[in-house]
């Protein structure tokens, strides 16, 4: 790593103030549509379940964000100076925000064909049907992505 210091300038400190506030507005939105969940049982149905898969990946993507924000804010200053120079922060941080926001990417899609089967084909048990499927779809392959970027940069650094 080299010695030189990173300079916070007035709009760097507003892009991460407001990174910061939304991210945590949106973590907040995330654990509020979970604990709506969890909590009334008389919701649970699949399109929800879909929605609920959703906004966990949102919120975690939110969350990686935060951490850019902590790690933004550890270069620019003195306190944290070993965060700042850790490439395994630096790993997980890339690693989170790639896996949660290819995660959310597929759930998305996942959710728009599942409106297209039930709601212009008319098949309304589409999405119960290929749940299994639609997990083992959203959480695999990121998680094959990330493993493998994290491979990669192990490898490299």
């Amino acid at each position: 790593m080299s010695n030189t210091t990173f300079q916070f300038t007035n709009r760097d400190e507003t892009y991460a103030i407001l990174t910061a506030c939304t991210s945590s507005l949106s973590i907040f939105g995330g654990v509020g549509i979970v604990t709506i969940y969890v909590c009334f049982q008389e919701l649970r149905t699949c399109g929800r379940k879909l929605l609920v898969y959703l906004s966990l990946m949102d919120a975690l993507t939110a969350f990686g964000n935060i951490l850019g924000v902590i790690w933004l804010m550890c270069r620019a200053g003195t306190s944290c100076r070993n965060v700042y120079e850790s490439m395994e922060f630096c790993r997980l941080h890339a690693a989170l925000t790639i896996f949660s926001s290819i995660s959310s990417f597929l759930w998305m899609i996942i959710i728009g064909v599942c409106l297209l089967k039930s709601i212009v084909w008319n098949k309304p048990a589409f999405a119960r049907t290929y749940m299994k499927v639609f997990c083992i779809t959203a959480w695999s392959i990121p998680g094959i992505v990330c493993f493998l970027f994290y491979y990669k940069t192990r490898c490299t650094f």
